[in-house]
């Protein structure tokens, strides 16, 4: 078996989350409406906010959580009033839709710096196969429910349309697993057919980006070095 390189995995995966966070362009809802499933997936954008001052300040909230480990409750005490005032009463369930921006952005991250360290040849020569894991309470989604579990190999084509998250506010995750691991698991012959919703479950774009390249300047200025 070969030895794999020394890597702390679990800091790996943290800083390419955020990298892959802060990689992002901020654009207004309907320039990210025009964008393919590939470029939404390296834009930044709020349903209903256009001020260029209120998505800056969207972002900075969820940069801090990636960086610091905030909750949901801190990021809708920072930002909460600021997406209240401008939906003007036009949201119906305010909280849902901003659990809904900050669960979504916050899990897409992890997701994308769990899989860049997850597909490094040295992991996946001790690591190669991928378990999906859902998590199982009465706010889990079909898609996520019938994918619970499934367990195959890193390269499945399967894995091309269920890379959590699979939905809006999906909570879903993945675990990186031994061949011993996924056979005592066993693994799965029957792979759930179910899709992701349109626009999620897709690999992310694992093109090198440097932090805060791509973001407008007032916005990359504000980023703690």
């Amino acid at each position: 078996m070969p030895v794999p390189k020394p890597v702390d995995a679990l800091q790996l995966a943290f800083t390419e989350a955020m990298a892959f966070f802060q990689a992002k362009d901020i654009v207004d809802p309907d320039t990210w409406s025009e964008l393919d499933d590939k470029a939404k997936r390296r834009a930044f954008s709020v349903a209903g906010v256009t001020k260029a001052n209120v998505l800056g300040d969207a972002w900075k909230a969820i940069d801090r959580a990636l960086a610091k480990g905030t909750t949901f409750e801190d990021f809708k005490k920072e930002i909460g009033p600021k997406l209240e005032q401008t939906w003007g009463g036009s949201v119906a369930n305010p909280s849902w839709r901003m659990e809904t921006i900050f669960r979504t952005n916050v899990q897409s991250a992890y997701s994308a710096g769990r899989w860049q360290v997850t597909m490094d040849p040295d992991i996946v020569s001790i690591r190669p196969y991928r378990m999906f894991d859902a998590v199982m309470d009465s706010r889990v989604s079909a898609v996520c429910e019938a994918c619970d579990g499934t367990t195959l190999p890193v390269d499945d084509p399967w894995w091309s349309g269920h890379v959590p998250p699979c939905h809006h506010a999906c909570r879903s995750g993945f675990v990186s697993l031994s061949k011993e691991q996924a056979q005592g698991l066993g693994v799965t012959k029957k792979k759930p057919e179910i899709a992701s919703s349109e626009g999620f479950g897709l690999p992310p774009d694992l093109e090198p980006v440097k932090p805060g390249a791509s973001l407008p300047a007032a916005i990359a200025q504000a980023i703690p070095a």
